[in-house]
């Protein structure tokens, strides 16, 4: 984290704080995630089946609350 802090990525605005990033860090941030490129087919295949199995879970658990 210091070295973080070094490079001017992250700051810690006193001593008991946690670290906050810098615009810098959260310009380094970004333009990482752009870097990361598009999703194969099967990875984009296997994000919706997960996303829908988690949906259908809790829907299934909404309905179980209901009174």
């Amino acid at each position: 984290m210091s070295d973080l802090e070094q490079l001017g990525l992250n700051l810690r605005p006193h001593t008991s704080a946690g670290r906050l990033p810098t615009e810098l860090g959260l310009r380094f941030f970004v333009d990482a995630l752009m870097q990361v490129g598009d999703l194969t087919e099967p990875e984009r295949e296997s994000i919706q089946s997960q996303l829908a199995s988690v949906g259908k879970a809790s829907r299934s658990m909404a309905a179980l609350a209901k009174p």
